[in-house]
């Protein structure tokens, strides 16, 4: 059984877009809607929300502009993926680093690895 959710995004109360997603391409269509609705170039992180429940996910702008956006996701939300949405939010603001030498993952204000910078 295949399960379709359904995307909105709201300015100032009123619809402004909206798509249909199923369920294989719901993480990536709706953090494309958030990416593009509440840009992280514009939107500081401490003015955006990401409130998750069983049936929604709303991600919204609250810096106090004159055209706020909210993106909501409808559906039959599980708990995985809550989780995989909130950890591509936040990849909006904290991105993945890699070692510059090897491509590990590395701390956000480090270039290498702690083994390639004692290697070197």
């Amino acid at each position: 059984m295949t399960f379709l959710f359904e995307i909105l995004v709201f300015e100032n109360h009123d619809l402004y877009d909206n798509d249909i997603a199923n369920q294989e391409d719901v993480v990536a269509k709706f953090v494309a809607m958030c990416r593009t609705y509440v840009n992280p170039e514009y939107a500081e992180e401490r003015y955006t929300y990401l409130d998750q429940s069983r049936r929604t996910i709303y991600y919204s702008d609250r810096n106090g502009g004159d055209k706020p956006k909210l993106v909501m996701l409808i559906g039959p939300v599980t708990l995985e993926l809550n989780k995989e949405i909130g950890a591509e939010i936040k990849k909006f603001y904290h991105p993945d680093r890699k070692c510059d030498d090897c491509g590990v993952s590395v701390e956000p204000n480090r270039v290498l690895c702690r083994e390639c910078a004692e290697n070197q």
